[in-house]
Formats: structure tokens, sequence, C-alpha cells
């Protein structure tokens, strides 16, 4: 079982992303707790939204120092169940949604860890490209 963290160290990881960064109500809470097919559920104390590498960076330093565990959730779309937090700190990459560079020339193209498929395969067709990895789940 997981210890639940100290309120102080809930607040030093909220201070590394801001207000707009991390949530802890529950009704906000709930849509990232439970994977889409409804197989698993899970919890969480926090959820952080890094908005970029810098912040996770520092999220991910202190959870090593402290030695919190987190789970990293992309868009929710596992089939296992990885993804759904169990008492962990929940570390979101929601926000981290630039396409940063897209480079025709040399069939490149540079995305955020937040950012969907479907702005990944808009943003190779806008430069003539296609990105054509389909899900099949």
């Amino acid at each position: 079982m997981i210890s639940a963290p100290s309120d102080a160290f809930l607040d030093r990881l909220k201070a590394l992303v801001g207000p707009a960064g991390w949530a802890d109500d529950p009704e906000i809470l709930a849509p990232w707790l439970v994977e889409w097919r409804d197989r698993w559920s899970g919890s969480t104390p926090l959820m952080l939204s890094p908005a970029s590498t810098e912040e996770t960076a520092a999220i991910v330093r202190l959870c090593a120092a402290e030695g919190a565990p987190l789970v990293v959730q992309g868009g929710n779309t596992g089939l296992v169940g990885g993804q759904i937090p169990q008492g962990e700190i929940l570390l979101s990459t929601r926000r981290m949604r630039a396409i940063r560079d897209v480079d025709p020339v040399d069939d490149v193209l540079v995305a955020e860890a937040g950012v969907t498929l479907a702005e990944v395969q808009a943003a190779a067709e806008a430069a003539g490209r296609r990105f054509p990895l389909s899900l099949a789940s």
C-alpha cells in the first residue's frame, strides 16, 4: 500500500506547476482515474499537468528525492490499466501539446508528449506529408 504524501510535499509539487498545473478535486480527477473501457479505476492524491519538459523534470526530481511514486498518463487510452494510478501521484502530459517542428525535407516532426495522434497527422498533412500510424485499439 502506498502511504499518503504529506500536505507539505503536495504543496511543493503544486508550486512547481502553478495553479493551472494541478488538480485534487475529485470531480476534476474522475475522468483521469478510470480506464476508458471501465475495467480499471484508481485514486491519486494529486494530478500534476506540467506545461514543459523543465516542469516535468522538476516533478520527477522531487518525487525521486522523496521516494514518492509517479504514474505517467498520456491520453489515458491504454488497454492494460498501467496508466491508472493506485494511490501514486498522477503526472498527466495533457498540457504539453505543442508541435515543435515539422521538417518536410527530412521527414521529421517533433511533438510534445501530450499531442494527440490526430494532431500529429494533421500537422504532417499540412506539410504535405503523412503520419501513417493507426491504432487498432
